[in-house]
């Protein structure tokens, strides 16, 4: 993640990252403290270093991820 090697995260960029993570945490019914939810985050930091910079990118990059956006993996 060449991306994140000379970059330090702001207020602004963890404020994004977080809020797309909870909605994703929230539609899904994954537990923040999971393991789901640490690879969730993962993933998400990987797609915002991919240019994915606002919620609305995030969430559209998500629903494409094979793996985030496979709701039939996540339901309750």
């Amino acid at each position: 993640m060449q991306f994140f090697n000379d970059r330090v995260l702001g207020p602004d960029s963890v404020k994004v990252l977080s809020d797309a993570l909870n909605e994703w945490l929230l539609r899904h019914g994954v537990a923040k403290q999971s393991e789901d939810a640490a690879l969730a985050a993962s993933v998400f930091l990987v797609l915002f270093s991919e240019g994915n910079v606002t919620v609305p990118e995030l969430r559209a990059a998500a629903q494409k991820h094979k793996w985030l956006g496979n709701d039939a993996l996540f339901q309750h």
